[in-house]
């Protein structure tokens, strides 16, 4: 089961029975429902994380077809995170956990990449094609590709 359709079931079950907690008396100080409807909230989001795929051990990435991929590459010694949104055919931004990183679809010629206010990553900014491919990630002098698949077309809308 995916994290987000487990997630709701489990807001699902919980809201109905807080609704049935509150139309039976059993919830009726403000403090009562309050901490109630948080906890469901709660556990929610833990259902949702703990459902969630972890890196595979290989580092391979991870990510649906044609959405947010993440996967990890070998460059310089070091096994550096690479993520990649929206993974969609057209503009994306290729995101580096290393300092000066570069990236692009063909090795030859790499875009610099550079910080973005919040965080602590290097973004590359990318045009993929439709379809299977690569992303060429630069860092330390060593380069690696990560597969990628944007999937057939762009969504309406240009999302």
């Amino acid at each position: 089961m995916s994290a987000v359709l487990l997630a709701a079931v489990v807001l699902t079950a919980a809201l109905a029975l807080g609704v049935l907690l509150l139309r039976r008396g059993l919830l009726r100080r403000r403090a009562s429902v309050s901490a109630y409807f948080a906890a469901a909230v709660a556990c929610t989001v833990l259902a949702g994380v703990s459902a969630g795929s972890p890196l595979p051990r290989g580092g391979g990435p991870v990510g649906a077809l044609g959405g947010p991929l993440l996967g990890s590459l070998g460059l310089g010694g070091k096994q550096v995170p690479v993520m990649v949104v929206p993974n969609r055919p057209g503009f994306n931004l290729v995101a580096v956990g290393a300092e000066e990183a570069s990236a692009g679809t063909d090795r030859g010629r790499l875009a610099k990449g550079g910080p973005r206010p919040g965080s602590a990553l290097t973004w590359v900014p990318v045009e993929l094609p439709a379809g299977p491919g690569q992303v060429w990630v630069s860092s330390g002098g060593a380069v690696a590709a990560l597969a990628v698949d944007t999937g057939r077309a762009a969504r309406a809308g240009g999302r």
